[in-house]
């Protein structure tokens, strides 16, 4: 019996203009293994608003939002350009941001540039599992209304989400941060998941306020970590975390259930003020090590 090698089937080569044409017809788009040679530009959708006027005397800052009413669906692809679904005019200090009113879905996909989201409201499921960023991904000031699902994600240059806000559940467990992973001001309404995931560059969870438990079990901070001023109001479990340098939780609030078992911190910590149930941190340690 002679075996035949296997067939590799070609990606389908996919013009951005046919995905926004689809969407400006209605249209759900669906992709499975397909390359995306150039940028996908949202602006060009034809269902627009204007939400906000600029000020007197020609000031700028009008607001347009462009809408993506019908599903996108996107599996095992390659987009070779950016994704555009944020614009800001320099001359005129206009924005244009892209609204996903339907799942937005883009699992297992690579990105060669930049994404811009930053905006960006999704209403319903925002799936993003096993992609990779190669450029930076910017979701600064997005709202994701359900489960945001990044788990097992590589992201390879900054990673934006700062003052983005997850209304249900954020899953980036084993997710991967090569560079700058920035969550400052993040708002987690509900669980928030970044169990065994792996921050090569510095992890900024500062002034962050995560409403419901966060986990970071198994998860490996290998460059500075800062949780300034975070208050984790329904707990945090740090059980098996390694932190490889500066660890800095000056001024953080944190209420029960608490755990650091087995926490490896090899660099230098600031526990400064740093309180639990509204004792500091060392005698919070020191009685649970004499339970």
């Amino acid at each position: 019996m002679i075996a035949l090698p296997g067939i590799v089937k070609a990606q389908k080569q996919i013009d951005p203009e046919k995905i926004i044409q689809s969407i400006n017809n209605g249209e759900e788009v669906t992709y499975d293994n397909a390359v995306i040679k150039g940028d996908l530009d949202f602006s060009n959708l034809k269902n627009k608003k204007q939400v906000k006027e600029g000020g007197l005397f020609g000031g700028g800052n009008d607001k347009y939002e462009y809408y993506v009413d019908v599903p996108v669906k996107f599996n095992n692809c390659h987009f070779k350009g950016k994704i555009v679904g944020y614009i800001s005019e320099r001359s005129s200090n206009d924005l244009h941001v892209v609204m996903f009113n339907e799942d937005a879905i883009f699992t297992n996909c690579t990105f060669d540039e930049e994404v811009f989201l930053k905006y960006t409201e999704f209403s319903k499921t925002s799936d993003f599992t096993g992609s990779e960023f190669d450029k930076g991904i910017l979701l600064k000031y997005a709202e994701f209304h359900e489960e945001g699902k990044f788990a097992n994600t590589k992201f390879n240059k900054e990673a934006n989400f700062k003052y983005a806000e997850f209304k249900e559940k954020a899953n980036f467990s084993e997710s991967y941060f090569k560079r700058l992973a920035y969550f400052k001001y993040t708002e987690f309404d509900d669980e928030a998941d970044f169990s065994s995931a792996e921050f090569d560059g510095d992890a900024n969870f500062k002034y962050t306020e995560p409403s419901e438990l966060i986990s970071f079990v198994n998860a490996k901070f290998n460059e500075d970590a800062n949780f300034k001023y975070t208050e984790f109001d329904e707990g945090v479990n740090f059980k098996n975390a390694v932190f490889e340098e500066h660890a800095n939780f000056e001024y953080a609030k944190i209420n029960e259930p608490v755990d650091f078992n087995n926490v490896s911190f090899n660099g230098s910590i600031n526990f400064e003020d740093t309180k639990i149930e509204g004792k500091d941190i060392t005698q919070h340690l020191l009685q649970k090590l004499s339970e």
